[in-house]
Formats: structure tokens, C-alpha cells, sequence
């Protein structure tokens, strides 16, 4: 098991707060690529994150801010288990990973013993456990047997069951879990009403109301709760995507904020003091920010007058404010705040029309932090307690961005991914200042401690990628993916290459790169891919399929980024011949 000490650099503390500077965890991956830490979730006093430590050997780790270590070695070799969903649940992490025998299932660990859990798609086949959400002893999700396609299953560890087959054969493709008064609720398309509201306690599941009559469904969801409701966005067929909500009992549309068939598509749900803030188009001054508390329904401000719209990213709550990302035309997307009654912009971080962009704003230790681009160093990692605004550090000086990601709180320490100037991407904290003792002489009262809020969950852009399933093996691997709002792209994959069985041998399973990269995608705006193949994998793969029984299977994981940092990740797999 590697175990490596914290990193020894660390950058000029800043001085807005009592935090230590910015410091390297850990240099898992030496070299210029690094170990390109994700998927971070908190676990007792550890955090677990994905990463590598050589080639595409993705596994488990964590760290305490001290030590840092593999958790497990999954799949020996490099391919790695390529671990994801991290959820924790009753003292146990839970997550998907891919081992050779068992292929792409669930999994956990408590940190000392990491086990499947359930080979639910029997044999080397992928059950591919995803959108995990726990309610009461029990972990759910939608998972793949084989036999009822893609439906809702749950866990405790001990028993994994099929919760309910609401699509038989073609699969009902529940997504958005979200828990509400001991029942899940989800999006489902039982093959009939199309996608619609659901709802299971664990035995059976139950259509909620079918809001869109016929076969197209209302595509209810994403869910975000406020008091004893849940919100969620959904298309009746008459009044377009509008704001709905329900107990369970009564399901009803909130308001009718545009009014005609197109709808105000109300997104980026977020709760701060008692109300629902959201983004939402009245036909008139364009995506504004509003908020309801389910009796009134109100435009929270016109941030860019006229016809054009802010589209603000709400929202991160700190002290008696809202922070949040957002366009105020002739100074471009900046950090803004509101109390419901005041709507102020808090900082011009990039001076004129140009954007600073801040997004992934995560409040911790009395301020929000936030990754900006100032125009002059790129985009870094800056914090603001809404009276003064600075750049917390240049961790990659210059021009050049660092490009923190994955803001996670965990204790005292604020952990983010970043890349600096000699090395690649790996992961950093900020930690609080250790408080001086009072003086025996003069003996205060103990200082106050202070909770981060915690970051409600947000609607990410809704990603839309297609490929052929099946490709003739060449250079390019070609797809084609679209947004519906502005979004920064990344793909990559691996090819996997799976030899014919010989007598008395095991078959043999490699895997190559399939490099993608980065691309800028305007809303709706349909973008051509095409994924370089390693010449070596071609190769390789070129012989194995020769022979009978020789497989080559290209699987890419695409990530969507918004402006305001939600993040929306498909994954695809393509059978090469």
C-alpha cells in the first residue's frame, strides 16, 4: 500500500483570515500529468478521492492532510477499478469500481476492508451502479442485471435486491434520487407515460402523477427540498417547463412564470432563508433570478436589464447572504450576493466587460471561496467575506491557471484539486490557523467555532452525447455532444483489449489511453469529437479482433461544466471492429 507524507510546498498565506497557506497534499503522480485527484467524499476524518499513480492505474485513495495513501489496489495493473460514485453511508464508503472477473459493481469500504458488495450482473459483465442516494439503512440506485435492463435496486451491504422492475425488459432509467419524509422520489419512464414522478419506501414503487398525460412524460426532476416539499422542473404540456412541487399527496405547478407553451425552464435550484431560488425566463427580461416559498412567486432582481438575462448560478449561502455567479452586461459574469431584498455585485475581479467566471463557491471558515480568472493570472483560487474580495494564492504564477476544482470541507482544511507551474494536477488544501491559547494571566471565553452551510445540491447542464455503438476500429473514435447552456467540455477514456482464450491459458485484458481534451460549447450548440486512439492500442486491438473472440471496447467519460460550476459527466462505451 503507498503511503506518501504531506507535500512540502506551500505559497504565501493571504491575509484576509486565519488560514495557512496554500500546500500540496501530496505529489502522487510526480511529473508534469499528475494524479488528477476527483470524485472527493468525506469518510470519519479521512477524505477518499479517485486518482492515479502511473498510467490509467485509477484506484481508491485518501488522506487526512498528513498521510496519504491507496485505500486498495482493486484491479492489479494498469488498468486500475477507475472508482466513482463515492457515497458514504452508515460508516461506510460505497462506490462503483471494475475488477476483470466481476466487472463494473458496487463496492465499499470502511478504510481497512474494501469488498463487492453484489455481482449483480453475474460474470465479467458491467451491472454499472450509478446515482446513488441513501434512504433510511439502505443505498439506491439504478443498476443493470442483465435480464430487466437499467432499474431501481438498493443496498445494505447485506442484501441487494431489486427494489422494483418498472420498465419490464427495456428498463425505466430512474435517475435524480432524492430522499423526502421515508420515501425516494425519482424520475422514471415505466414505457407508458414516458418520464414521470415517482416514488418507492423501499417496497414496490408507485407513480407519483403522471403530470404530462400520453407517452411523451413531463421529465420531471432534478428535486430539491424545502420544508416538507420537493421543487423540481417538469412540462405539462401546456404551460412548457415550468416550477412544480409535492408532498407526496399533491403534486402542483408552483407558477406559471412565462406564460405559453415554451415555459420560464426553471434551473439551478438552490434553499436559502426559508425560500427556493432559482433561474427562470419570463419571456421578458430573460434568465433572472427569482425565488418562491411556494405561496409567492418573484423575480429576485434584474441584474442585466433588458432582454438578455444574467443567468445567475445560486446559490452559496454565507452569513445572511446568497452568493452566487452572474452576468451583469457591461461588466461581464461576476460574484454577486443577495438577501432577498438587496442584490448587489461584490467584486469586479476582472475590471471591464471581461468575465473573472467564478464558480464552485464553497463557503468555509467565515468566507467563500471560489476559483476566478482575473485576466492577468488565470483562473485561481480567490475567497471573499463579502467586504473584501482577493485572490487567495498564484499556484501556477503567471498567465497560466491552476484551475482549482473539487472544493471539498472536510475538519479544518478546505481541499481543491489544482495544477502548478512544474507539475500536474494533484491535490491541495487550505487549513485553518491553529488558535493561539489565552493568556493564563487574562483567561477569555473559548473562541466560538463557526459550521460551513452546506452546499445544496444543483441542477448541472443537461449533457447530450451520441456515438455509434458500434465503430470501425481507426485513428479517431468519433461522437458528437451538446449542452443546453453554455459549458466547458473534457473527455477521455481508455480502450480495452480483450484477447481470444486460449486452451489452458486465461484471456488477457489491456487497456490503451484514448486521449481527448477541452472544448468550449455555446448552448445547444452540437459539437463533433473525435478521440485519438494510441498507435500502440490500434495495434494490438488490430490483432485481437483478427482472431475469434477477440474483443475491443472503447469507453469515454465526458464531464460538462457550467459557468457557475455544476458539473454534469456521462460515460459511453463503443465496440470497435
Amino acid at each position: 500500500m503507498a503511503i506518501l507524507a504531506a507535500s512540502v510546498l506551500v505559497l504565501a498565506a493571504p491575509s484576509q483570515a486565519a488560514t495557512l497557506p496554500p500546500q500540496r497534499v501530496a505529489d502522487i503522480y510526480p511529473g508534469t500529468t499528475g494524479s488528477e485527484p476527483d470524485e472527493l467524499a468525506a469518510l470519519g476524518g479521512s477524505l477518499y478521492f479517485r486518482a492515479r499513480d502511473g498510467g490509467f492505474d485509477w484506484e481508491l485513495w485518501r488522506t487526512n492532510g498528513t498521510a496519504t495513501e491507496q485505500v486498495a489496489d482493486i484491479s492489479p495493473g494498469p488498468s486500475g477499478s477507475d472508482p466513482t460514485e463515492l457515497t458514504a453511508l452508515d460508516g461506510r464508503l460505497y462506490f462503483q469500481a471494475e475488477e476483470p472477473t466481476g466487472g463494473l459493481e458496487l463496492w465499499r469500504t470502511d478504510g481497512t476492508l474494501t469488498e463487492r458488495v453484489a455481482d449483480i450482473h453475474a460474470g465479467p459483465q458491467d451491472s454499472d451502479p450509478s446515482g446513488f442516494a441513501a434512504l433510511g439503512d439502505f443505498l439506491y440506485f439504478q443498476a443493470l442485471d442483465g435480464v430487466d435492463g437499467f432499474e431501481l435496486w438498493r443496498s445494505n451491504g447485506t442484501t441487494t435486491e431489486q427494489v422494483m422492475n418498472i420498465n419490464p425488459g427495456a428498463g425505466s432509467f430512474p435517475i435524480d434520487l432524492t430522499a423526502l419524509g421515508g420515501f425516494l422520489y425519482l424520475g422514471a419512464n415505466d414505457g407508458v407515460d414516458g418520464f414521470e414522478l415517482w416514488r418507492t419506501n423501499g417496497t414496490g414503487a408507485t407513480q407519483v402523477m403522471d403530470i404530462f398525460a400520453g407517452a411523451s412524460g413531463s421529465g420531471a426532476g432534478p428535486f430539491t427540498r424545502l420544508g416538507g416539499h420537493l421543487y423540481f422542473e417538469a412540462n405539462d404540456g401546456v404551460d412548457g417547463r415550468e416550477l412544480w412541487r409535492t408532498n407526496g399527496t399533491s403534486t402542483e405547478q408552483v407558477a406559471d412564470i412565462d406564460a405559453g407553451p415554451t415555459g420560464a425552464t426553471a434551473i439551478n435550484l438552490d434553499v436559502f432563508d426559508g425560500f427556493l431560488y432559482f433561474d427562470a425566463d419570463d419571456g421578458l427580461t430573460g434568465t433572472e433570478l427569482w425565488r418562491t416559498d411556494g405561496a409567492t412567486t418573484q423575480r429576485v432582481a434584474d441584474i442585466n436589464p433588458g432582454g438578455g438575462g444574467s443567468s445567475a448560478g445560486c446559490c452559496t449561502a454565507l452569513g445572511g447572504h446568497a452568493y452566487f455567479s452572474a452576468d451583469g452586461g457591461a461588466d461581464g459574469r461576476e460574484l454577486w450576493r443577495t438577501n432577498g431584498t438587496t442584490t448587489e455585485r461584490v467584486a469586479d475581479i476582472n475590471p471591464g466587460a471581461g468575465d473573472s467566471d467564478p464558480a464552485l463557491l464553497t463557503a468555509f471558515d467565515g468566507s467563500i471561496y471560489f476559483r476566478a480568472d482575473d485576466g492577468a493570472t488565470g483562473t485561481e483560487l480567490w475567497r471573499t467575506d463579502g467586504a473584501s474580495t482577493e485572490r487567495v494564492a498564484d499556484i501556477r504564477a503567471g498567465a497560466s491557471s491552476s484551475l482549482p476544482s473539487e472544493l471539498t470541507v472536510l475538519g479544518d482544511s478546505l481541499y481543491f484539486t489544482a495544477r502548478d507551474a512544474p507539475g500536474g494536477e494533484e491535490l491541495w488544501r487550505v487549513a485553518r490557523a491553529p488558535v493561539a491559547p489565552a493568556s493564563p494571566a487574562s483567561p477569555g471565553p473559548a473562541a466560538p467555532t463557526r459550521s460551513s452551510p452546506p452546499k445544496a445540491d444543483r441542477r448541472p447542464p443537461e449533457l447530450t452525447v451520441e456515438a455509434k455503438p458500434r465503430q470501425r476500429l481507426r485513428k479517431k473514435l468519433k461522437l458528437t455532444a451538446s449542452c443546453d447552456e453554455p459549458c466547458e467540455l473534457s473527455a477521455q477514456g481508455k480502450l480495452r483489449v480483450l484477447t481470444p482464450r486460449k486452451e489452458g491459458k486465461r484471456r488477457r485484458k489491456r487497456s490503451y489511453a484514448v486521449r481527448g481534451g477541452r472544448a468550449e460549447l455555446a448552448a445547444g450548440e452540437l459539437k463533433r469529437l473525435k478521440l485519438a486512439v494510441t498507435r500502440k492500442g490500434r495495434r494490438n486491438a488490430k490483432r485481437a479482433l483478427r482472431r475469434k473472440g477477440g474483443r475491443a471496447t472503447a469507453r469515454v467519460k465526458l464531464r460538462a461544466s457550467d459557468r457557475a460550476g455544476n458539473m454534469a459527466k456521462e460515460r459511453l462505451k463503443v465496440k470497435l471492429r
